[in-house]
């Protein structure tokens, strides 16, 4: 019966999808252990189109340009200078979180943390700020941030 309220479509879909997800795990298992040609020629398929369509060069380029573009715009929503001594170098700027435990967030955030930074300092949160790097490091030592 198909379903004129678009909220109740996606989530009969959705359920539907998660009741027969073991199904099509083992329906996927049992056809390639009897097609074992469909796998390696989706692995062909697979190498072809990425050397067609995919140039590393370039995607690093676009992430560098991205990540910098973004890391300007957080110094300018920052102040633009060092909350300490006012330097305003962007070169040995820092995002410093204010209560310490950086490391731990960025390594949980994963590449793309300056983006969710971005986000939160959009948002209106205060737990970031601009420093230098020796007033970084100089915070570290006084507040015995160095294995947090």
């Amino acid at each position: 019966m198909p379903y004129k309220d678009p909220i109740k479509k996606n989530t009969n879909q959705r359920k539907r999808y998660h009741q027969n997800i073991e199904y099509r795990r083992k329906y996927n298992r049992e056809f390639i252990r009897r097609h074992p040609e469909y796998r390696e020629r989706q692995k062909e398929n697979l190498k072809r189109y990425h050397k067609e369509h995919y140039n590393r060069e370039e995607s690093v380029r676009r992430c560098k340009e991205r990540r910098i573009k973004i890391r300007i715009e957080l110094f300018h929503l920052l102040g633009g200078k060092c909350v300490r001594c006012e330097e305003s170098d962007v070169r040995c700027l820092q995002i410093d979180h204010v209560n310490g435990g950086g490391c731990k967030e960025a390594r949980k955030l994963g590449r793309d943390y300056y983006s969710v930074y971005l986000k939160k300092i959009k948002s209106g949160s205060k737990d970031y700020q601009l420093l230098c790097a020796n007033c970084q490091w100089r915070k570290r030592w006084e507040n015995k941030e160095w294995n947090k």
